[in-house]
């Protein structure tokens, strides 16, 4: 990730030309723990912020601009997991 890309097998998928500290949180907590299925929501309160709602948003842009789409990210429904999964050919 010290290269501000999302690569899989080699390939890059996503380019983060900006600071995206809560995409990068997410991606870190699920490389740390070995790409689980399933993650806790990694990204610490801040302030009166709706925590389910920062990571919806953090999800929803995890996903938007992948080229080609790779993996999809999505919440567990509890809003405080995030789950992924393969899409296209490649699962």
């Amino acid at each position: 990730m010290l290269r501000r890309e999302l690569s899989v097998d080699g390939q890059v998928v996503k380019r983060f030309r900006v600071p995206a500290p809560n995409q990068i949180a997410i991606l870190a907590a699920f490389e740390e723990e070995g790409w689980p299925p399933r993650v806790y929501d990694p990204l610490p309160p801040q302030g009166d912020q709706d925590p389910a709602g920062r990571l919806r948003e953090t999800i929803r842009a995890l996903n938007h601009h992948q080229r080609p789409p790779m993996l999809h990210f999505s919440s567990d429904g509890t809003g405080q997991g995030v789950l992924w999964e393969w899409v296209g050919d490649h699962g």
